[in-house]
């Protein structure tokens, strides 16, 4: 079916939710957003509308404070553009009704618009939203190849029934396409960078809050897909698959240099599930990063194996601009993490890496989780004691959470079987659930969500006494990872 070219797509990135008691607010580029503009720019009139920054205001809203443009600020924008088509892009599942909100204005004010969801939620809640009319379609997975067969194909309910990874009700009933995963990523055009400016993200105080030692003027990078590992926390597998797909270090090296080029930038945050997991695509990433040595500089805030490192690449990651990287700990003992967690990683490699890391004066950060089901009080109590000495002998900044629970995962799965979630798991809850100075949501025989604000409450105690300032200390227990 002819598109017309006219028709305009607009994807909103919505405001935001949060709470005293749940993580730091931070914004970051809509990369989500910017790779399906790109899938769609050359059959639509595509334009990006993120909330938040575009009019933001923080508002009290009972328990919580919203983060955004104004909802009446929203419906002006709609009610002016009248898109063909409506995108929101939900990537936590503690934002969904953020979402849910921008639908209904836009079904209040253009009622003939698609609406479109996509993200990670979307690919766990998918009939939800389509059974509250939220939605027109849903995309599980991977929207990039299959957005615009989508937009091409709309009013063929046979060409729809083609396409996969998409969701919607057809003759009172929800049809369900399986995704598949997209293997040659180097097939994708960059994001469409230049339909946000820039300017606005950067003089944002919340840019990258808490998330980097440099946040300003710098920009996200995902330079592969799919996890390979079968942690119980973790909910990747079911909006990127298990199979590890990656952009070649060739097509990474342009994407940079497409941004150092055009834009200016020149900070860098790999925020790969997997970004080291391939060692020699990533020593070849680092060899082709060593041309900029002056000029650039890059982190690895969501975490990275500590056993995918070795000195070679720990010395080019130095020449090649790391001001940081944080590691996927998880646990100090070794029946929780290789058993309980599923990390399958020996303490003996990370030991290593951190004495390497340490010795070349790259700073280090280690996320732990304490609460799985299985887990012993004194199994907590040697990880909260492994983080402290880790921060007095190699200056590891301890991030310590609360396992929680989420939709979809094996751990999920575990605690609903055991009567083990101890709270309802809404929009609060999760929130809050993971951070320290919330409130932790499974109990188990062998421990109780008391023991575990206690154990946390040592742990803060624990930094202070080792003279950890108190504005770290305080925003330990809310840093999200």
């Amino acid at each position: 079916m002819k598109t017309n070219m006219f028709d305009t797509f607009l994807l909103v990135n919505p405001p935001q939710k949060y709470y005293l008691n749940s993580g730091d607010f931070s914004i970051s580029i809509p990369l989500n957003l910017l790779y399906v503009a790109a899938a769609v720019k050359e059959i639509c009139q595509v334009e990006i509308f993120d909330c938040l920054v575009e009019y933001p205001e923080n508002k009290k809203v009972e328990t919580s404070y919203i983060y955004g443009t104004p909802y009446e600020k929203i419906r002006e924008k709609i009610k002016e553009r009248k898109p063909k088509w409506l995108g929101i892009g939900i990537p936590f599942s503690t934002q969904g009704s953020m979402a849910v909100k921008v639908a209904e204005i836009c079904r209040e004010v253009s009622p003939e618009t698609k609406i479109i969801l996509g993200g990670s939620d979307v690919s766990i809640h998918y009939d939800k939203y389509l059974k509250d009319h939220v939605c027109d379609y849903a995309f599980i997975g991977e929207a990039e190849l299959n957005l615009p067969l989508l937009i091409r194909n709309y009013k063929t309910v046979n060409e729809l029934l083609k396409i996969p990874g998409i969701a919607f009700i057809h003759e009172d009933n929800i049809v369900f396409n399986p995704p598949e995963y997209n293997d040659d990523l180097d097939n994708l055009p960059f994001p469409a960078y230049e339909m946000i400016d820039f300017d606005k993200y950067f003089e944002s105080p919340y840019f990258y809050k808490n998330r980097s030692l440099t946040p300003s003027k710098s920009v996200s990078l995902i330079t592969s897909r799919g996890c390979p590992y079968d942690c119980i926390f973790c909910s990747i597998h079911l909006h990127m698959g298990k199979k590890f797909r990656y952009h070649s270090p060739s097509y990474v090296q342009r994407h940079i240099e497409h941004l150092i080029n055009k834009y200016g930038i020149r900070y860098f945050h790999f925020e790969d599930d997997n970004f080291t997991l391939n060692t020699k695509r990533f020593s070849e990433i680092l060899d082709n990063l060593l041309q900029y040595t002056e000029n650039i500089h890059w982190d690895t805030p969501n975490g990275i194996r500590a056993d995918s490192l070795n000195e070679d690449l720990i010395n080019k990651m130095k020449q090649t601009g790391c001001f940081e990287v944080t590691f996927a700990i998880e646990s100090a003992n070794d029946y929780v993490r290789n058993e309980i967690i599923g990390k399958k990683i020996a303490m003996g490699k990370i030991m290593e890496n951190i004495r390497f890391l340490n010795q070349y004066n790259i700073p280090i950060n280690a996320f732990y989780i304490i609460g799985f089901p299985g887990e012993k009080i004194e199994q907590m109590e040697e990880t909260i004691k492994m983080s402290i000495d880790l921060y007095k002998t190699y200056k590891v900044s301890p991030f310590l959470f609360y396992a929680t629970p989420l939709k979809g995962t094996k751990l999920y799965d575990i605690s609903m079987e055991n009567n083990h979630i101890s709270k309802d798991l809404d929009e609060y809850h999760l929130s809050t659930g993971t951070y320290l100075n919330g409130n932790p949501l499974i109990q188990t025989e062998d421990f109780s969500t008391g023991d575990l604000k206690r154990l946390a409450f040592r742990f803060l105690l624990e930094l202070k006494k080792i003279g950890m300032p108190a504005s770290i200390t305080n925003h330990l227990s809310k840093k999200g990872g």
